[in-house]
């Protein structure tokens, strides 16, 4: 890890720099306890009083650090602007930009030939990257790329970033941008970068996730036509990818299964948080770190999660965070805080502009309401207008609106105050749950995270370990334990046959002892 002495960042735009400051970088590979199947593009957010409009811009972002007598700056690649704000007073813009990844935020239309039967999942790869104006990563090997797709298997609403998801997902690997080009990895090829206790303040050491044994591939809500491999443990830690539009039959199903069973099959890694560290902002996600705890014990794992911060780089963090579905569903609809602002990203082929366009349409939404003696009649009429169409209606919607003000502000107001405490409760309650029980498949774990003793009771058996190490299990109506000690009755029988009692006397003798009752 470099050492925290001097930072500096900057962005150029049209050739010319650009210094900017309070630097907000974020890289993040987990979506709800998923890795596998995910395409998040990294957000940068700073303040600048560059004189420069911001509106969509597309800029190269830059970060520096290094000391008085050795200084670099590396090239992180390349955003556009998604928002911004300026400071009357002062003039500083507040700006926030997405890397190339939202590229493939536009809707998906292929023109690939499927008539020749000869079409891969390579081919589907090399189509969107070219349409999105994205390169794949040179010498980018994917698992399962060579699998033919008999057509284009994905709905009329699916966006280009919901088929690299799906190749993400039966590739066995995430989806990221890496110096502007396309990458889909799980764990990284790089030097493992090792971090000791001096480059952080704190290190919240949590658990090894389970390693991979058994891979199914099937439909989440139907049962019976999944493909599963495994290698028959008792303990099964399963990873499952649910109807993704590549494994659309039984015989695809079979035939993607293996080569994904091969790249998962062991995986498995430390989950831990640095807080407080410092961290190289051009680490790309998956790279393998080394991380030494203050007691001088090695910790392996991976980069999985990032907040960069500059100049304060000491209060950047990184982390892997655990697993904590089992299940990764293929899934194409947008979030629906997404649905509210629709905004798509055009690509102008000939200067490779990218300029991010709302919809010049919206939704015109009416009711009317009929009483009549014996009912109440509510009808809502949903209908669509132009923006130009849409100004004829403003008068009459701000009059309305007017009207009721307080009262929808409140309820908005309302509505998102009690989102926000219920989000923060679940986050509270699942870290409080996840201190003390894990779940991973059919297997549970029980005892407190970083206790040497704890106990897994899966399917077969109730196990109890101590430091990692199984010292007794209960299994098939037997117990099994490798040191017992019995402090002064052992008795061995049933009520049908009598009793043994092996008794330690007073003086120190042992007896044995038949009885009845």
């Amino acid at each position: 890890m470099f050492s925290h002495i001097i930072q500096d960042d900057y962005i150029v735009v049209n050739g010319s720099e650009y210094p900017i400051i309070n630097v907000s970088l974020i890289k993040e590979c987990s979506d709800e306890g998923n890795i596998i199947g995910t395409s998040i593009a990294k957000s940068l957010k700073f303040d600048t009083d560059a004189d420069i409009d911001f509106e969509n811009l597309e800029f190269e972002y830059f970060s520096g650090f290094g000391s008085l007598t050795e200084y670099e700056y590396i090239r992180i690649g390349t955003f556009i602007v998604v928002d911004f704000s300026e400071d009357e007073q002062t003039g500083i813009k507040t700006v926030s930009a997405l890397d190339t990844m939202l590229r493939f935020n536009i809707p998906y239309v292929s023109e690939l030939n499927y008539a020749d039967g000869d079409i891969t999942i390579n081919d589907v790869i090399d189509e969107c990257c070219e349409k999105c104006g994205v390169s794949l990563k040179d010498g980018q090997t994917i698992t399962n790329g060579s699998f033919v797709v008999d057509g284009n298997q994905f709905e009329e609403d699916a966006l280009f970033r919901n088929v690299i998801q799906a190749i993400a997902q039966i590739s066995g690997s995430f989806a990221q941008i890496e110096n502007d080009e396309l990458v889909f990895s799980l764990t990284g090829t790089l030097n493992a970068p090792v971090i000791d206790s001096t480059n952080y303040e704190k290190l919240n050491w949590k658990r090894s996730t389970w390693p991979i044994n058994t891979v199914v591939i099937g439909k989440s809500q139907i049962e019976g036509e999944n493909v599963t491999l495994t290698d028959n443990s008792i303990e099964q830690h399963i990873i499952a990818i649910n109807d993704n539009p590549f494994a659309y039959s039984q015989e695809k199903r079979e035939e993607l299964i293996e080569a994904l069973y091969e790249k998962l099959y062991g995986f498995e890694y430390v989950s831990y948080e640095l807080i407080n560290c410092v961290t190289n902002p051009a680490i790309p996600l998956g790279t393998p770190i080394v991380i030494i705890t203050p007691e001088g014990e090695s910790i392996y794992s991976y980069v999985f999660s990032m907040e960069y911060s500059s100049p304060e780089g000491c209060s950047s963090a990184m982390s892997a965070p655990s697993i904590t579905r089992s299940a990764v569903n293929y899934q194409f609809i947008a979030p629906e805080r997404e649905i509210l602002r629709r905004t798509e990203v055009l690509i102008d082929k000939a200067n490779s502009q990218i300029s991010a366009v709302v919809e010049d349409l919206q939704q015109n939404v009416s009711s009317e309401i009929e009483v009549t003696t014996d009912r109440i009649l509510s009808i809502v009429h949903e209908g669509y207008a132009t923006n130009a169409e849409m100004e004829d209606l403003g008068n009459m919607y701000e009059t309305a609106i007017s009207h009721f003000n307080n009262q929808i502000e409140f309820k908005f107001s309302t509505l998102i105050e009690n989102e926000r405490i219920i989000e923060d409760t679940i986050a509270e309650n699942q870290e409080l749950l996840e201190e003390y029980i894990r779940f991973q498949g059919a297997l549970i774990e029980l005892g407190r995270v970083g206790n040497s003793f704890t106990a897994l009771l899966s399917n077969e058996k109730l196990s109890f370990l101590q430091n990692n190490t199984e010292i007794a299990y209960i299994s098939n109506n037997k117990m099994y334990i490798t040191d017992a000690e019995i402090k002064n009755v052992l008795t061995i029988g049933n009520s049908n046959k009598g009793y043994y009692d092996w008794v330690v006397k007073s003086n120190g003798n042992l007896s044995l002892k038949r009885r009845t009752t």
